[in-house]
Order: C-alpha cells, then structure tokens, then sequence
C-alpha cells in the first residue's frame, strides 16, 4: 500500500511511501481508494 506523507524535504513538499496494508478493528472497515485530487487549499 502507498500513502501520501508531508514531508518538508520533498519537492512540493509531499512524498509517497510503501507501508503495510492496515488490519481493520471489528468496529472499522478497510476502504480502497482508486483516485483522488487535492487543491492548493489542502496542502497548506
């Protein structure tokens, strides 16, 4: 699984990195996200 990290050292301040794929609690559920977009807004 990837994730979208801040990262003040990164271009654009933001990096991707490989981590495990979390194990849901019996009250959580695990969702697949295919796509997404963020705005200038979100990264500040």
């Amino acid at each position: 699984m990837r994730r979208l990290v801040s990262s003040p050292d990164a271009v654009g301040n933001l990096t991707f990195q490989d981590t495990e794929v979390p194990t849901p609690k019996a009250n959580e559920c695990l969702i697949r996200v295919k796509a997404f977009s963020m705005n200038r807004g979100e990264l500040k």
